[in-house]
């Protein structure tokens, strides 16, 4: 499989465009659910619109400071996590789908955040049938 990230200039309607014209079935996206902050897409909207070419998602969130998007652990930015990550687990239905929690703090506890990520995304598995506990 070849997937592009979402990243920097990659918008959701380039990306896919990118998947149809190739003419692959193993060719695809790989959805960063805080990169769509960076490119000023909504990212629940982005992912949702990627979903039938996502092969593969970094789960990410930001906060906006003084201009700068900064990485902070999942649920504590800007990102919907609550409306985004029932969209990704519609994913796994079509068959395996792997996502990695994905920390880059600058100025944070980089383990604690990452610690907090993995709290955060079990947690929701877990309520929601996705997970035993």
């Amino acid at each position: 499989r070849i997937f592009q990230e979402n990243f920097d200039w990659w918008t959701s309607d380039e990306l896919i465009r990118m998947c149809v014209e190739s003419g692959w079935d193993n060719v695809g996206i790989q959805n960063d659910t805080g990169n769509w902050l960076i490119t000023g897409e909504d990212p629940v909207e982005a992912t949702t619109k990627v979903l039938p070419w996502t092969m593969h998602s970094h789960v990410r969130d930001y906060v906006l400071e003084e201009g700068t998007y900064n990485g902070v652990a999942v649920g504590e930015g800007l990102v919907d996590f609550a409306n985004l990550l029932p969209v990704l687990a519609k994913a796994g239905e079509k068959g395996t789908f792997v996502f990695s929690i994905e920390v880059d703090t600058d100025n944070r506890d980089e383990d604690k955040a990452f610690e907090d990520s993995c709290r955060f995304v079990k947690d929701w598995l877990v309520a929601n049938g996705h997970m035993a506990g």
